[in-house]
C-alpha cells in the first residue's frame, strides 16, 4: 500500500523519473524553481507544493498544487489548483489519496481542478467539487492555420500509417483549405480604430497594471489576477523554443486589451498547437476581440503552428468567437472544476455571470 507525503525538495529526480516513464514532458528544475519559488501568489498563499505517493520507498504517484490569486469585486481570494497528476500503473488504485490531500485544503478560499481528464472529473465530482457553470466550456473552439500538417496529423490520430498520409493528405488539405475559404472560417483583418503590436512577455509594463485596474470597476467578476508582475511570470518563456506572445491593441498610450497565447503541440501527432490562453479586453469589446484574434492566427501560423484552439471564455466573449465559424471539438467530461471552502462563496459562484474562466486560470497554460 503506497503512502502518501508532501513535496519536498529532494523529490525533483524522482517526479522526474515517474513522469518521465509514463511518456510525458518531465518538468525541467527551471519549471520546478518557477511555479514553487517564483510565483508572485506564494506571497500571500502558503500551500504544499503538492504530495507524492511512496511505495517500497520509491515515488509511485504525484500531484502538483500550484498558488493562484483571484479577485470578486474588492475582496481577495486565494486559490490552490492541482496541476499534473500521474501515477504509476501498479498504483493506480491509491490515486484517490492525492485528491483526497488536495481537497481537504483549507487555508485557501477555493480549490480548483481546471485540466480534469475524464477519469478525474469523475473522482473530482465524487468529492463535491461542481463544475464551473460558464456554458460550453467542455467545448475546444479551433482553426485550422496550416492545412497539410493538420491533415496529417488528424489521420495519424485516426491510426492511419504514413503510406496512407502521402496519397491520403494532399487531399484531405485541399478539402480544408476549400471548406475554409466557402465558409469564411477564421478572424479577418478589418478597419480597426487601434494599433497592434506583438510583444513576449518581457515586455509587459504598466499599462497592464492599468487594464486590470479598469476591468476591475466594470463589475464584480471572479478574475483571476492579471497584473503585470503575475503576467510576467505566467507567461515566462523558461528557454521554450516556442515562447508565449501577447498580442496587444492600444489607442495612443492606452492599453485597451489583448490576447495571450501559448505553444503547446501534439508531438505524439507531430502537430503543432497554438492555443489562446488569454481574452481580456476593455467591455469585451467585439471590434478589439476580432482584430487581436486576427493578430494572434496570423503570428501563430508565421511561427510553425497548424492549428489556433480556444477553451473556455465567458459568453460575451465567445459569441464574438463563435461568429468566426471555427471548428468545435466536445471534451469527454467537464474539465474545470471547482469547490469553496465557505459555502457562502460556494453559493454565490453558482451565478454564471460571475466566471471569466479560461486557460489562463489554473495550469491550463503553465
Amino acid at each position: 500500500m503506497a503512502g502518501i507525503r508532501e513535496v519536498e525538495d529532494g523529490d525533483f529526480e524522482a517526479v522526474v523519473r515517474l513522469v518521465s516513464g509514463q511518456g510525458w514532458g518531465a518538468p525541467t528544475e527551471r519549471d520546478w524553481r518557477w511555479l514553487w519559488k517564483e510565483n508572485p501568489a506564494l506571497e500571500r498563499i502558503a500551500i504544499p507544493r503538492g504530495w507524492v505517493l511512496v511505495e517500497g520507498g520509491a515515488v509511485v504517484g504525484f500531484l502538483g498544487n500550484i498558488a493562484q490569486e483571484y479577485q470578486l469585486g474588492d475582496q481577495r481570494l486565494t486559490a490552490a489548483v492541482t496541476s499534473g497528476l500521474v501515477v504509476a500503473p501498479a498504483s493506480r488504485g491509491s490515486s484517490l489519496q492525492l485528491l483526497l490531500a488536495h481537497a481537504r485544503q483549507r487555508n485557501v478560499d477555493l480549490l480548483l481542478n481546471t485540466t480534469a481528464a475524464p477519469h478525474v472529473s469523475k473522482i473530482s465530482q465524487f468529492l463535491k467539487f461542481q463544475r464551473i457553470p460558464q456554458p460550453a466550456y467542455d467545448r475546444t473552439l479551433y482553426w485550422v492555420l496550416r492545412a497539410r500538417p493538420f491533415a496529417r496529423a488528424a489521420l495519424r490520430k485516426k491510426g492511419y500509417r504514413d503510406v496512407v498520409d502521402r496519397w491520403c493528405g494532399p487531399v484531405l488539405s485541399a478539402l480544408i483549405r476549400a471548406e475554409g475559404v466557402l465558409r469564411r472560417r477564421g478572424p479577418r483583418r478589418l478597419p480597426s480604430r487601434a494599433e497592434f503590436r506583438t510583444i513576449g512577455a518581457g515586455s509587459v509594463g504598466p499599462e497592464f497594471d492599468a487594464l486590470w485596474q479598469r476591468r476591475l470597476a466594470e463589475h464584480p467578476r471572479l478574475l483571476a489576477v492579471r497584473d503585470a508582475r503575475t503576467l510576467r511570470w505566467h507567461f515566462d518563456d523558461r528557454g521554450r523554443p516556442h515562447p508565449p506572445f501577447f498580442v496587444c491593441a492600444s489607442a495612443g498610450s492606452q492599453l485597451l486589451g489583448y490576447v495571450a497565447v501559448v505553444r503547446q503541440d501534439a508531438t505524439h501527432l507531430g502537430l503543432a498547437r497554438a492555443r489562446v490562453a488569454d481574452v481580456f479586453v476593455e467591455h469585451d469589446d467585439p471590434e478589439i476581440i476580432r482584430q487581436l484574434l486576427h493578430q494572434s492566427a496570423e503570428h501563430a501560423r508565421r511561427t510553425g503552428a497548424a492549428m489556433l484552439e480556444v477553451i473556455g471564455l465567458p459568453q460575451p466573449v465567445r459569441r464574438v468567437i463563435e461568429a468566426l465559424r471555427p471548428f468545435e471539438l466536445l471534451d469527454e467530461e467537464w474539465p474545470f472544476l471547482y469547490k469553496a471552502v465557505d459555502p457562502a462563496l460556494q453559493e454565490r459562484l453558482a451565478d454564471e455571470s460571475i466566471w471569466y474562466a479560461g486557460l489562463f486560470d489554473g495550469d491550463g497554460s503553465v
